[in-house]
């Protein structure tokens, strides 16, 4: 069964993730995602011996662009390959990076790390003219992971995710349109 939630804001400027498509375009603006230098590197247990899991991603997803579900009222399962689908816009489409984690927010506010994707734009979809918006597919990693009730679902984008994925040199705005947004999943019946 797949399943698709939904990314919006609402009049109040808070980013949810919802089960139901947004009636109408909640609103027009798109937004920018901030280039954090850091962003990611204290997400990760980088340099453990075990090579565990990764640590909280809290401070990841407090300098990215993020959408909150309500908490689960049942659990959720994700199996597979899960689809991050947006609409993005840039004022220049040389070396534009993305970085796109789904974490599982416990009642307590600790996030853990489910799956992520990160990937060169241009790469993807090469250069026809700056300052158009396009919409991307990015699959992210394959995963099995249950969210229990009470927890909520956490999409958080960022144009880096250092010190996987470095910021980009060449300097470009880039911007997410939420209303054009959505997560293709798979879970179980």
């Amino acid at each position: 069964m797949v399943k698709v939630l939904y990314l919006s804001r609402d009049s109040e400027n808070v980013n949810k993730i919802s089960s139901e498509e947004p009636a109408g375009e909640t609103f027009s603006e798109p937004l920018e995602l901030q280039n954090h230098p850091l962003q990611g590197a204290n997400s990760g247990h980088w340099l453990r011996i075990d090579w565990g899991f990764s640590g909280d991603q809290t401070p990841s997803i407090s300098n990215s662009v993020s959408f909150h579900s309500d908490p689960l009222e049942a659990p959720m399962v994700m199996i597979g390959v899960s689809n991050f689908i947006a609409k993005l816009s840039a004022s220049c489409w040389k070396r534009v990076y993305i970085s796109v984690k789904i974490s599982d927010v416990h009642p307590d506010g600790f996030a853990t790390l489910v799956t992520r994707c990160q990937y060169d734009l241009n790469y993807l979809q090469p250069v026809r003219s700056d300052k158009d918006s396009r919409t991307f597919s990015l699959p992210l990693r394959f995963v099995s992971h249950c969210f229990l009730p009470g927890h909520k679902v956490c999409i958080s984008v960022s144009p880096n995710n250092f010190p996987l994925m470095w910021p980009s040199l060449v300097p470009s705005d880039l911007f997410i349109h939420p209303v054009a947004a959505n997560l293709s999943t798979r879970q179980r019946a």
